[in-house]
């Protein structure tokens, strides 16, 4: 199989052009990483919009157009689930706020077209988070069985209630009362975000654009799983690509300041620069000037989080990578909790693994009890 350089992935995203001189055994390549970088339809899409994707060969045709099939089928789950959850929740006085790719879908934004999504987030109050889960677990949705340390977890510590999968139609529902876990003590107030909601044409909400992307910059550099970054920073790109306006990007600035993600906005305009050669507007860098990154924190920018965000694929990947990643990893962690917590929660978590080892892998899964 014929490895990649990586770049050649960005290049074709950004340029569906490129594709054209591409060979068999190139075009090989290029649909395995981007199908484990779940932006094998998105590529399908943009071929599409600029009249090229007819002069690919037909090998790649049938991948990509195979691809946006499975897209629009989990597009029309998410129109179909939302609905549902509007009218579940609606009527018992709950507005539903959409996250992520549910907020993209939803609102119809061009890297909606091709997004593949795992699940469906959405935001909640956090004062309508009992009364929410109540109903949702009324209408046969149901959070697997937990042990008593995850149980604790998700509802001392984290943003979110236990995952909820519905078992007829196999959705998977993440109900979220914060954008960050609030035992980080860098959780934002949640206000900055929801104060101000658009309503989509068929009237779901979802956050206004700046918060959208100031969600999507947070959810990225502040978590520890890095596999499908590639995919999330160019949706980050289209929405800049899309929307931004000197309007835009001054909410965003004073949005990042007081949500206290100054630092994460800069490491993400960095990953734009060097892996999507996006410019930044000089006023943009005037106005963050006053807040350049230190040493250290360039060095993650630049080296760290480029690398792990940067497909891992075995065509592709390269050993500073795979390093970089397991540094974002242990950062992912290192921000999520106070440290005494942070360690207490790696000594149980190490412990089930060994007794998992040593006794069986399900002998302490409730699911098996």
């Amino acid at each position: 199989m014929k490895k990649l350089q990586h770049h050649l992935i960005s290049a074709v995203l950004l340029d569906p052009k490129k594709g054209l001189n591409f060979d068999l055994d190139t075009w090989q390549s290029v649909i395995l990483v981007l199908r484990e970088e779940k932006l094998l339809a998105t590529l399908y899409h943009l071929a599409l919009d600029i009249a090229v994707f007819e002069q690919y060969p037909e090998f790649a045709q049938r991948h990509l157009y195979s691809a946006s099939i499975y897209a629009r089928r989990q597009s029309k789950q998410i129109f179909y689930e939302a609905l549902l959850l509007q009218e579940l929740l609606g009527k018992n006085g709950i507005t539903p706020i959409f996250l992520k790719g549910a907020n993209y879908t939803l609102r119809g934004s061009k890297n909606s077209q091709g997004r593949i999504c795992s699940d469906i987030d959405v935001l909640v109050k956090v004062e309508d988070l009992d009364n929410c889960e109540s109903l949702l677990l009324s209408q046969n949705w149901k959070s697997e069985k937990l042990t008593q340390y995850d149980e604790r977890y998700y509802r001392k510590w984290a943003h979110e209630i236990p995952p909820l999968i519905h078992p007829f139609r196999g959705t998977v529902l993440d109900v979220h009362h914060n954008l960050y876990l609030p035992i980080s003590g860098r959780s934002p107030k949640i206000e900055l975000f929801i104060n101000e909601l658009e309503f989509t044409d068929d009237n779901f909400a979802v956050l206004k654009i700046p918060q959208t992307v100031m969600h999507s910059i947070i959810h990225l550099f502040m978590n520890e799983n890095f596999s499908s970054g590639m995919r999330d920073l160019f949706d980050i790109y289209r929405l800049i690509k899309a929307y931004a306006d000197e309007s835009f990007w001054n909410e965003l600035i004073v949005l990042a300041r007081q949500s206290n993600f100054l630092v994460e906005l800069q490491y993400c305009l960095r990953a734009l620069e060097i892996i999507f050669s996006f410019e930044v507007p000089e006023y943009v860098s005037i106005a963050l000037n006053e807040n350049q990154l230190s040493w250290t924190q360039r060095i993650w920018a630049k080296h760290i989080f480029v690398n792990a965000i940067l497909p891992q694929h075995p065509l592709i990947s390269l050993s500073r990578q795979s390093f970089a990643s397991s540094l974002a990893y242990f950062r992912g962690h290192w921000v999520k909790m106070p440290k005494t917590v942070l360690i207490k929660h790696f000594i149980v978590k190490m412990y089930n693994q060994l007794l998992d080892q040593v006794l069986g892998k399900h002998q302490l899964d409730p699911k098996q009890l």
